[in-house]
């Protein structure tokens, strides 16, 4: 298996959160809330938070957040996994 193959089947499954001062409901089994800097990348400048008592506490200057998850690198467990996670689903 070549490198990029490799890397794209363990890519993170990432769930945008646009506006966490309104978002109602909790963390998805099997995800992480990550805080970043808006415009990095949550996989390689995120910080992973405990719970939501955490949000705004690593010092970004313009945190945004969105829940992560590690893939298993098997797409038809992601597959169902997104399903599960459908829009509103969340909330």
């Amino acid at each position: 298996m070549d490198l990029q193959t490799y890397a794209a089947a363990f890519k993170p499954a990432v769930i945008d959160i646009p506006k966490i001062s309104t978002f109602e409901g909790s963390i998805p089994a099997d995800y992480e809330l990550v805080e970043y800097e808006k415009g990095t990348d949550p996989e390689e400048e995120g910080l992973v938070l405990y719970g939501f008592d955490e949000l705004y506490t690593m010092g970004f200057k313009k945190p945004q957040h969105c829940f992560m998850r590690l893939s298993d690198g098997d797409k038809a467990i992601d597959d169902f996994t997104a399903l599960n996670l459908a829009p509103g689903s969340l909330s």
